[in-house]
């Protein structure tokens, strides 16, 4: 729920006296630049007779519901108020846009607990360190504005599609690096994402991109690579299949009949290829 605008000492006075149907009302002039942005609720009450408005038996909460210029559109008999005659002759009516007990309410929706409303999580700001710390069920959200930094203890349930590093994500979950992973520094820099065993930057799983390459790289630090280990405790691996039948299937493998062959091919140095040999297929590597 958001609340109402508010701006400090918005109080005018009525160009001229109203009765209780009328729903427009105009301001003296340049009354209405004193007044926050609508929607809020006013208090109108004859100032001639009270200086207090509550000590006005007629006083009257309207909610202002349009503002142009001095015009006020205004809905009438507002927080348990009647709508009534303000239109006494010779007598001045004021207009005053202050806390009311609406005001206190909305608060009360905004902090309410779960025992009371279940849309509702207590919230409170503390303005000394910029955080924020929201409790519910032993759960905590601090968010430091100074730094953007948000930490949460506990799960999330996101019914939309979360971005890192991008405002218009297109999948449930999508990162995007910050450049190329073209080297192991760059892949240490630029990854779109890592995960590590330990709390600080080392020992880590790096997955980006490097211009029309996708890359997965382990390393310890910008300069030190590690090994990848696939499916340590099981399972097979499968490069062109979907149903690997060994620890490691390849089906794509092109074929030659000698190295020099692979080469003109296009293969390169490490390059594997498969070769037949009366039927039977042979993995050789280019040399």
């Amino acid at each position: 729920m958001a609340l109402d605008a508010a701006k400090n000492f918005a109080k005018a006075r009525l160009s001229t006296g109203y009765n209780s149907a009328a729903t427009t009302i105009v301001l003296a002039t340049g009354g209405g630049a004193k007044f926050p942005a609508q929607p809020f609720n006013a208090v109108w009450w004859d100032a001639t007779l009270y200086l207090d408005p509550s000590d006005d038996p007629n006083v009257e909460i309207v909610r202002v519901t349009g503002l142009s210029t001095d015009t006020l559109t205004v809905t009438r008999a507002q927080e348990s108020t009647v709508a009534a005659n303000h239109n006494t002759a010779a007598h001045t009516y004021m207009l005053a846009a202050g806390p009311t007990a609406k005001l206190v309410t909305d608060l009360g929706s905004i902090t309410d607990d779960t025992t009371t409303n279940a849309a509702m999580y207590p919230m409170w700001v503390t303005a000394a360190t910029g955080n924020l710390p929201q409790y519910v069920s032993s759960t905590k959200l601090a968010w430091n504005p100074s730094t953007g930094s948000l930490s949460l203890g506990g799960n999330v349930q996101v019914s939309g599609n979360v971005g890192i590093g991008t405002t218009a994500p297109k999948n449930r979950l999508e990162s995007r690096g910050s450049g190329n992973m073209d080297t192991l520094a760059n892949a240490y820099a630029n990854a779109a994402i890592f995960a590590s065993y330990f709390s600080n930057d080392i020992y880590g799983i790096f997955i980006g991109a490097s211009n029309s390459l996708g890359v997965i790289q382990v390393a310890e630090s910008s300069t030190v690579a590690d090994p990848l280990a696939l499916n340590p405790y099981g399972g097979n691996v499968g490069i062109g299949t979907t149903a690997p039948t060994s620890p490691l299937q390849v089906v794509t493998l092109p074929t030659y009949t000698t190295n020099a062959a692979a080469l003109a091919g296009g293969l390169t140095a490490g390059a594997f290829f498969k070769v037949n040999v009366s039927g039977e297929y042979f993995v050789h590597v280019v040399v």
